[in-house]
């Protein structure tokens, strides 16, 4: 990812932009708490993966939404205080991957 890229992201309009688009019965069982969890771990997904490396900052990177899907899924299943549904899970990467789209991340 380009240092000005970087500059665009930011962590509070992803989360009012993921909470706007959530359907109405599961947004009002998330908090933003929650939001900001499923984005972390987002991001220590793409950091396992070696996706923010600098060196790779031009890189084409293909990322199945599945993949990132299983990797919150399972990675919140071993936290014991998060208590999401994959399917929570699931709309708040849905809602992160449209905010970053949105912002002309993924280009």
């Amino acid at each position: 990812m380009a240092q000005n890229e970087e500059l665009f992201y930011d962590d509070e309009d992803a989360v009012k932009y993921i909470r706007k688009n959530l359907e109405a019965e599961l947004s009002k069982n998330i908090s933003d708490d929650d939001i900001y969890y499923v984005v972390d771990l987002i991001y220590d997904f793409y950091e396992s993966k070696g996706f923010m490396s600098e060196e790779d900052e031009n890189a084409e990177i293909t990322i199945a939404d599945d993949e990132i899907i299983d990797y919150a899924v399972s990675m919140a299943k071993k936290d014991t205080l998060c208590k999401l549904t994959q399917e929570q899970i699931e709309a708040i990467i849905e809602g992160e991957l449209s905010y970053c789209e949105s912002i002309g991340m993924f280009k």
